[in-house]
């Protein structure tokens, strides 16, 4: 999906929004009518995420238009509830679920989880791995049950994720500017010492000159 992004970047479209919403338009369409002819879809279950992933992009792209609010979730929700023995119930829950994670993150003015770190990407890193692990061990447990031990497990690789890899990580950003700036402040030093060094020369010149008309 990363390099699906990446080429459409190349070709320009990501600059575009309404070409952009017309391609996740044309990729809907076709992953439900024609999904084998999709690029990278080994398997039924990538379909649902990668619908994720294109949503997360149709709202990033219309972010300006998409209003956010408590009432846009429980009207997602109630809509999944209503649709639930539908095989519209997925994509409605898919919305719900969206709808949930922006007013939360938005909305909801509750920063106590990120006191000590920004957790929220090794969250998103970590969590399906960590739920499958659970699953591969406890095969039989409930997608409920799975949830709790998955996200204590997805939570501690997280917290260790921010602080030995994201949080160092981070701090090399600034390297490459305090390079580029030490080259720019180099090279402005040197065109102005150069006049100088040029100045002296003639006012050494025009020294010896006085010296010798006065002799």
């Amino acid at each position: 999906m990363y390099l699906c992004v990446a080429l459409v970047g190349a070709l320009g479209i990501l600059s575009r929004r309404a070409w952009c919403n017309l391609l996740l338009a044309g990729l809907f369409v076709l992953g439900l009518l024609a999904p084998h002819y999709l690029p990278f879809a080994p398997s039924q279950a990538f379909m649902r995420l990668a619908g994720f992933f294109a949503l997360g992009a149709f709202c990033y792209l219309n972010r300006d238009v998409i209003a956010v609010s408590g009432w846009g979730f429980l009207l997602f929700a109630g809509l999944a509830w209503l649709l639930r023995n539908t095989p519209a119930y997925p994509f409605a829950f898919g919305l719900a679920e969206a709808s949930f994670a922006f007013w939360f993150a938005y909305r909801s003015h509750w920063y106590g989880y990120n006191l000590s770190g920004d957790y929220s990407y090794g969250l998103y890193l970590w969590g399906y791995p960590a739920e499958q692990v659970v699953a591969h061990h406890f095969p039989t447990i409930a997608p409920l049950t799975d949830a709790a031990p998955g996200f204590c497990l997805a939570a501690t690789l997280a917290v260790a994720f921010w602080h030995f890899v994201e949080k160092p990580a981070i701090k090399l950003k600034s390297i490459p500017k305090q390079i580029w700036a030490r080259r720019q402040r180099n090279g402005s030093t040197t065109a102005i010492d150069e006049p100088e060094s040029t100045d002296l020369s003639s006012s050494k010149e025009q020294g010896k000159k006085a010296h010798i008309n006065t002799a």
